[in-house]
């Protein structure tokens, strides 16, 4: 199991940077961390905190003293971590982070630090602040309070005003190496084999790794490469997949597509040119989004798949794609 006190190991470096900064007084007030998921966003925050309260005061936290027992037990109180909450009725995460969190978080950081190490907001997403939240939020960067650093983390940063991304500090992290990854995976007993699948990012591959969908993804690209050679419909691998993986699908399906994006612009043999690949992946960008509302899901995949199909037959014609 991988501790949130530690940054993974590709992150060391990057961490001890921000913790000399950090020392400098050059961090900033805001940082706006991006980048795929699965890469370590949350990682790299919550292991930028741990250090930063830990009473050793090291680039990385001790996991030993007070408060990182603390932190551990998530009673830090210099430490706040503003999530989706829980709908009382259903039990499903909420689509957005409330207005009511948001104002929670300004009182409390209003406070002084009660550890004397500053105090440290995190926001996962920043993408999941409805207006209200945004506008809020806003407010906050614009008049920062004393000791306090706002971590905000989003895989979607073009989606927010321009307003909250210029008042931030922008990290944006890549996938590590490869090998590097591989090597990380196998450590912690997962199949390295799923990395190509999750474009590199391995907290993808290890999430996947446990729920077991390497046989899914092998079965997803085959149906995909039937539908473009015309030997199978897109209702029947719609079919398929089924209303209950159809999330899974289409994130997988984001990555896979851009995989194959890469393969043709770089002329490598992909399933279908890049012209109309493009039409595809953004359609399944916005079928993710769709899928977070209220919305039928075998109706989104079956209209993401007819498209697929639809581009497949133009490229096979040689059409120009619109």
């Amino acid at each position: 199991m991988v501790s949130d006190l530690q940054p993974l190991p590709w992150q060391a470096p990057l961490l001890s940077t921000l913790r000399q900064q950090q020392a400098a007084g050059q961090l900033g007030h805001a940082l706006l961390i991006t980048g795929p998921a699965g890469v370590g966003k949350r990682h790299l925050a919550h292991a930028l905190v741990a250090a930063s309260l830990c009473e050793q005061g090291g680039d990385s936290a001790c996991g030993t003293c007070p408060a990182c027992a603390r932190l551990a037990a998530g009673s830090h109180p210099d430490r706040q971590w503003l999530q989706r909450r829980a709908d009382d009725k259903t039990g499903k995460l909420r689509r957005d982070i409330s207005i009511e969190q948001i104002r929670e978080m300004i009182e409390r950081v209003m406070l002084s630090a009660q550890y004397g190490r500053g105090k440290f907001v995190l926001i996962d997403p920043v993408d999941a602040l409805n207006g209200a939240g945004r506008n809020a939020l806003l407010k906050t960067l614009e008049e920062p309070p004393a000791e306090t650093v706002l971590l905000l983390i989003s895989e979607r940063p073009l989606e927010l005003p321009a307003t909250v991304r210029s008042r931030c500090r922008q990290l944006r992290l890549a996938p590590p190496p490869a090998a590097e990854a591989a090597q990380w995976l196998s450590r912690q007993g997962h199949d390295a084999q799923l990395l190509p699948w999750a474009g590199g990012a391995p907290l993808q591959a290890a999430a996947w790794s446990e729920s077991q969908q390497g046989a899914h993804f092998q079965r997803w690209a085959q149906g995909l490469t039937a539908i473009a050679r015309g030997r199978t419909e897109p209702l029947a691998l719609a079919a398929e997949i089924g209303r209950d993986e159809v999330a899974g699908f289409v994130e997988w399906l984001i990555r896979w597509l851009h995989a194959e994006l890469r393969r043709a612009l770089t002329n490598e043999t992909s399933v279908v040119p890049a012209a109309w690949l493009e039409p595809v992946v953004v359609e399944a960008l916005a079928a993710r989004g769709q899928l977070a509302g209220n919305v039928n899901p075998q109706m989104v995949l079956e209209s993401l798949l007819i498209l697929w199909w639809r581009q497949a037959r133009l490229a096979a014609r040689g059409v120009q794609s619109r």
